[in-house]
């Protein structure tokens, strides 16, 4: 009865006056923790014995309850089961507070007990461990599908209560899975999220997971974040699942992913993964003819930043962009600021709209820069020429100047169009310049007067050239100088050429007076 407690009923003694406990120590051989035989202890006093008997209760331990255990192991696959999944998971004792393990166990036709914790070898099939705390190892020989020994274990409360179990491994052929490469591609600045089992199979319908990946030689758990220098950063999960979160600056071609695809039974697949991040490079478009607007299509910025500032620049022309929620100012000039989520900014380009300096054509490009880091973009927008000026034709009487309003019948936009030359000769405002058969001056009016040579007949012609929006076109003004001033007024003498003394005639060589000779 060492380290027993006993206890007596009844109306505890006075201690001075009432009976007295002897006691007698005695030291009990248990078996298995269970008391085998009575004591008595005797209540006496100070002067006799009473002759009271108490009978001790003996100390009664149930022992643990522990069903057997089975599992299946793959080829070349170690199958390790923790303390939960173990084969103390089930096992149970009657007995409030005591704690179940394992004290040893036993293979068949090996006289070795292994205690917990050792490694038992099994000749030609493999290796088996079990520890105390019920979890175990079997680590099955190469390539060896076949039985396995059916190992006998014992459970232990600690109290000398024991229940003896079995564990049966059943090994099974594993085929490993079958996963194919990822090969992505993803706007600059804008993140991808994909699974990289998508594509993933496997002969036995294991489910599948990822066990590790490995960047740039660097070997990352499932579920840790990859940090790339300069590119960005890569989150791949035991579940397959990825994030790539790429840096706004950076285009090309992300540093390849290599990670493992396993079955759970030792069957694994090693796969790639590689993303290509392509640049903002909307689409040209196609030339417009000048004074027509044209839309550009395909301008985006990165989805960076939770508010971006973006300026629309415009050369040779001017801009006009929605609004999509964002503020906008400086619409319909050649510098317009967005400001607002990269969403709104968006949005607001998907209504950009270019228009050439009126009566410009030439090469013209409008430029996105965001504030969010992302490089800029220029969009080239050729404008091609409309022909906007007319040739020109008057006439006018000998030695009469006339004025043309040349640009009359042309089309320009602008409406700072001058007159910049005459005949490839700058032009002074009110100055005349020289040409072939006459002077011609231009006015502040942009109307121009020719002045023929004196007595000059016949056709005189000169060119004009107008500059609008920093082009120039040149057409032809043609001048008919006729032979008169006036029209020719006859004077008839009697009613006929010879009726009177005098007659005017009209010739090529001007106006003869013809007088008729008296008889």
């Amino acid at each position: 009865m060492a380290n027993d407690t006993i206890t007596i009923y009844g109306a505890a003694p006075n201690h001075n006056t009432g009976p007295k406990v002897a006691y007698e120590v005695f030291t009990n051989q248990a078996v298995d923790g269970v008391l085998v035989h009575h004591k008595t202890v005797i209540y006496t006093n100070a002067q006799q014995v009473s002759g009271v008997q108490l009978a001790v209760q003996p100390l009664v331990n149930n022992p643990p309850v522990d069903p057997d255990d089975t599992n299946t192991a793959y080829k070349n696959a170690t199958l390790t089961v923790s303390a939960a999944n173990g084969v103390l998971n089930g096992a149970s004792d009657p007995d409030t507070g005591d704690i179940l393990s394992i004290l040893w166990f036993q293979l068949p036709g090996d006289t070795t007990v292994y205690a917990a914790g050792q490694t038992a070898n099994i000749a030609g099939v493999g290796t088996l461990q079990i520890n105390a705390d019920g979890s175990y190892v079997f680590t099955p020989a190469a390539n060896y599908v076949g039985p396995v020994p059916v190992s006998t274990y014992t459970v232990t409360d600690g109290n000398g209560g024991l229940d003896t179990s079995t564990l049966t491994i059943t090994m099974a052929n594993n085929d490993p899975p079958i996963d194919g490469n990822e090969v992505e591609t993803t706007p600059q600045g804008t993140p991808i999220s994909k699974n990289v089992l998508s594509n993933a199979t496997d002969p036995q319908n294991d489910p599948l997971s990822i066990t590790g990946f490995v960047v740039g030689g660097t070997p990352y758990n499932p579920g840790d974040t990859a940090t790339l220098p300069g590119v960005g950063t890569l989150l791949i999960n035991a579940d397959g699942s990825y994030v790539f979160t790429p840096l706004v600056t950076y285009t090309g071609a992300v540093p390849q992913a290599t990670y493992t695809v396993s079955d759970g039974h030792g069957g694994v697949d090693t796969s790639t993964l590689d993303i290509t991040i392509t640049p903002h490079v909307p689409a040209a478009p196609a030339s417009t003819p000048e004074d027509t607007p044209v839309p550009v299509t395909g301008v985006t910025i990165p989805p960076a930043g939770a508010t971006v500032t973006t300026t629309v620049t415009v050369t040779n022309g001017t801009a006009t962009v929605s609004t999509g929620g964002a503020t906008v100012t400086g619409n319909g000039t050649s510098t317009i600021t967005i400001t607002g989520t990269p969403a709104q900014v968006n949005a607001a380009l998907s209504g950009l709209t270019f228009t050439n300096t009126p009566d410009y054509n030439g090469p013209a490009s409008v430029t996105i820069t965001p504030d969010n880091g992302a490089a800029p973009q220029t969009v080239p927008i050729p404008v091609t020429p409309v022909v906007d000026v007319t040739d020109d034709a008057r006439t006018t009487p000998l030695n009469t100047p006339v004025t043309i309003p040349v640009l009359a019948n042309d089309s320009f936009e602008n409406p700072a169009r001058v007159i910049s030359e005459i005949n490839g000769q700058a032009v002074t405002v009110g100055t005349p310049i020289t040409v072939t058969n006459g002077t011609v001056t231009v006015q502040a009016d942009n109307t121009v007067i020719f002045t023929p040579d004196k007595d000059y007949t016949g056709t005189a012609q000169f060119t004009y050239t107008v500059s609008a929006g920093g082009v120039k076109e040149t057409a032809n003004v043609t001048v008919t100088v006729n032979g008169s001033t006036a029209a020719p007024t006859p004077v008839p003498v009697g009613g006929s050429l010879f009726g009177g003394l005098m007659v005017t005639l009209m010739a090529a060589w001007g106006m003869r007076n013809l007088r008729r000779r008296k008889p």
